[in-house]
């Protein structure tokens, strides 16, 4: 096969594009049909112009075509972190932190001038909260990398809707209650775990020494 400038162009592009499927066919389509304008002539030359210029827009448009979806999977991604409820979450964690931190203070600091605590806990807990839109801009990327904009939607609508709804505001309280449930559940597979494992040992013959804490 003659080497020509139009194969060349047509290499080129097959390699411009070698990681999408536009970019496979420029390298197969191209070549071929610059050999067939040599046995078919101009008939065939229309074409692979026509064949060129699919290709050269599927090369052009495709990146544009990812960055939309992605555009619109972010903004379904921030929509679902809005109607979630985290950032009320956030805000209410933040501020039990700094309380209770500030109650700390007032104990190591007694001698510290009234108000003064107060003061400084209001200006940290304004630093802090000055950095959840960038936790929660975070989240969005986290739930776009992991869902498509479709179930992102309905992820919101969900949470939009009445039950969603509810469920977000009983969440503290289940939280507090599932985990006192679970700390006790706890607290008896520990006691009933060294009951039976002393169990076994003294069948085995072992001595206790007394525990080791």
């Amino acid at each position: 096969m003659a080497h020509t400038p139009a194969l060349s162009a047509g290499r080129r592009l097959g390699e411009y594009g070698s990681r999408s499927l536009a970019g496979v066919i420029a390298e197969q389509i191209i070549p071929v049909g610059v050999y067939m304008i040599g046995v078919s002539g101009t008939h065939i030359f229309r074409f692979v112009t026509a064949s060129v210029m699919l290709v050269a827009a599927a090369v052009l448009t495709a990146p544009a075509a990812m960055a939309s979806d992605y555009a619109e999977r972010m903004q379904a991604a921030r929509d679902y972190v809005e109607s979630s409820g985290m950032e009320r979450g956030l805000q209410r964690r933040i501020t039990q932190i700094v309380g209770r931190i500030s109650e700390q203070l007032k104990q190591s600091y007694p001698n510290a001038e009234p108000g003064k605590i107060e003061q400084i806990s209001e200006t940290v807990l304004a630093e802090f909260q000055s950095g959840i839109p960038d936790l929660l801009e975070d989240a969005a990327r986290v739930y776009a990398e992991h869902f498509t904009s479709r179930e992102l939607k309905e992820m919101t609508r969900y949470n939009r809707s009445a039950v969603g709804r509810k469920q977000q505001e009983k969440q503290q309280v289940l939280a507090q209650q599932m985990g006192e449930a679970f700390d006790m559940w706890l607290t008896q597979i520990h006691y009933n775990t060294l009951r039976r494992m002393e169990e076994l040992l003294n069948e085995s013959g072992a001595t206790s020494g007394g525990y080791g804490y």
